[in-house]
């Protein structure tokens, strides 16, 4: 290390770092302003809006004359994404409550969607339990409203087995109209061999209405 006629240090050439190049005082104050200014621009004054005082991008490498600054100077891009990094815990303890509700509320729906099964069944059962006291009591009573009763049991079987029903005629019993036919129908209301007999009927009452006619 050597002195120059003002008494600073300096470099030499007996220094190892030197190599072939001297660096004064005035020198190396001036690089480091340089980089100061070019790593740390002052805020405010001239140069500061004229974007010649500051790197044009910053650390993490974002054009800051897009992004833009703040008024400390920091790049927009990433004092939003430290924003979003400080929110992080915020919005992930909103998105473990609205996935809480979300539960909870699924699980509320498949209770009242129970009940409502179990509500219904219950209901289907005591229906099933009355008519089939019903049916045990017109059992007992016999005549035509036991053979009422029959019919309806198996009409309502045939239904709920399948596509077919019963045949509805009606014969008299004891003085009122029962069904007594056990056929099955698909489309028809009556069977093949009471659609017959209602045809002769029928015949038979246009010639008696034409005998009455001519007489």
């Amino acid at each position: 290390m050597e002195t120059d006629g003002t008494g600073a240090a300096s470099i030499g050439p007996s220094s190892p770092l030197s190599g072939e190049t001297r660096f004064s005082p005035p020198l190396l104050e001036s690089a480091l302003s340089r980089l100061r200014r070019e790593f740390f621009p002052p805020r405010g004054g001239v140069g500061w809006v004229g974007m010649t005082g500051r790197r044009r991008y910053c650390l993490r490498g974002h054009d800051t004359d897009a992004a833009g600054r703040d008024s400390s100077g920091r790049c927009l891009i990433c004092k939003r994404e430290a924003m979003w990094a400080a929110r992080a815990p915020a919005r992930e303890a909103a998105a473990a409550a609205r996935a809480e509700r979300a539960a909870a509320r699924e699980a509320e729906l498949e209770r009242l969607e129970r009940e409502r099964i179990e509500e219904r069944h219950r209901r289907q059962a005591e229906a099933d339990r009355r008519r089939e006291r019903e049916y045990q009591l017109a059992i007992k009573a016999g005549g035509r409203v036991a053979a009422e009763a029959r019919w309806w049991r198996a009409s309502d079987e045939t239904l709920e087995a399948g596509r077919y029903g019963l045949c509805q005629w009606e014969d008299e019993i004891d003085g009122e109209y029962t069904h007594l036919c056990f056929n099955r129908t698909r489309s028809d209301v009556y069977c093949s061999t009471h659609n017959r007999q209602l045809e002769r009927e029928i015949e038979r009452d246009r010639r008696q209405r034409a005998k009455e006619v001519r007489s």
